[in-house]
């Protein structure tokens, strides 16, 4: 069988035009270590162990974003976030207009979700909290016995494969829609053989291969080159973490990035613009008073307070310049 000849303009392509627009969530420590913002069209995976802030940063992101007329499709595949959490990260005024919040964890309707939203809405960023909790449909909705699957079953491609193809699916239709995805994932199991402890992310290869970039989060290590700023600015409230970097296209795994994460609320900006503004002689700490601006702060306090009501135009600058400094030295 002889294939049929085509010529040349019988083939109509145009070339892929790049959206060279970031967007910013404004949030300073996950800007930088991304590169700068959210670009359309990537898809980005946030790892962890279990409670360590994965959807109170999705939560904050997506505020941010509704909050600058962006539209959020956020995907609840664990079922955690209330109705008061929603009110209280300031999301409930946005719900069902710019920020849409949907509850469900199979593949079968997360993909008819998603796909719905694309051609109706067309969401800026779509949230996945998280990859690891999406399962098949037949443990939980199937009425024929035949076709309903057990828990006990070892067959570990019933979750694995639909995974595999809903990302290669994904990543091909945020390209082509230039819409990014955010999701969350954690580690599947941990072994503790007597070569130590092995830790596997849920998804697989094909889902490392289709992500444009991986952050992990984890407390600081023992020997972290941060460690002034976590002596520093110690609470009750929050918790000290580091983002570090799997993979991306524009940092060295090398990278780590240093926060504090308040509790219900999100990654603290301001603490860690102080550091950096420190730093660089931006401000300058005289005994017990800081001066910035040209003007005197008695106490840490004072300065914070000041600096959350009003925000600098350069923080992101200064904390970016800093951190490379310090993961280059």
């Amino acid at each position: 069988m002889k294939l049929p000849k085509l010529n040349r303009e019988d083939i109509k392509v145009e070339s892929y035009k790049f959206n060279d627009e970031i967007i910013s969530t404004r949030v300073c420590v996950f800007d930088y270590i991304i590169g700068g913002g959210l670009i359309p069209g990537s898809i980005i995976q946030i790892l962890s162990e279990s409670g360590l802030g994965k959807t109170t940063i999705c939560l904050q992101i997506a505020r941010y974003l509704v909050y600058d007329g962006k539209k959020v499709l956020f995907i609840d595949t664990e079922g955690s976030i209330s109705s008061n959490t929603l009110e209280f990260v300031g999301l409930k005024d946005y719900y069902d207009e710019t920020f849409i919040y949907i509850r469900e964890s199979t593949f079968e309707m997360i993909e008819k979700i998603i796909d719905s939203s694309i051609n109706n809405i067309h969401p800026d960023l779509i949230v996945i909290d998280s990859i690891a909790s999406i399962i098949n449909s037949g443990f939980i909705e199937s009425k024929n016995n035949k076709e309903k699957l057990s828990i006990m079953s070892t067959n570990s491609f019933l979750n694995s494969r639909p995974l595999s193809l809903f990302f290669n699916k994904y990543n091909s239709i945020a390209k082509k829609e230039k819409i990014t995805f955010l999701m969350t994932n954690q580690y599947r199991n941990t072994v503790s053989p007597k070569s130590g402890t092995i830790k596997k992310p849920s998804g697989g290869k094909n889902c490392v291969y289709n992500s444009d970039i991986i952050l992990k989060i984890e407390p600081p290590r023992a020997k972290t080159k941060f460690k002034k700023y976590y002596d520093n600015n110690n609470s009750e409230d929050s918790i000290s973490l580091e983002f570090s970097i799997i993979k991306s296209n524009t940092k060295s795994p090398n990278y780590i990035v240093p926060f504090k994460l308040i509790y219900g609320i999100g990654i603290n900006n301001i603490d860690l613009y102080i550091y950096c503004a420190l730093k660089a002689d931006i401000i300058k700490l005289i005994n017990s008073y800081y001066t910035y601006d040209g003007q005197k702060f008695h106490g840490y306090e004072s300065l914070y307070d000041y600096l959350l009501n009003d925000r600098p135009d350069n923080m992101y600058d200064i904390i970016s310049e800093q951190m490379d400094k310090e993961n280059k030295s």
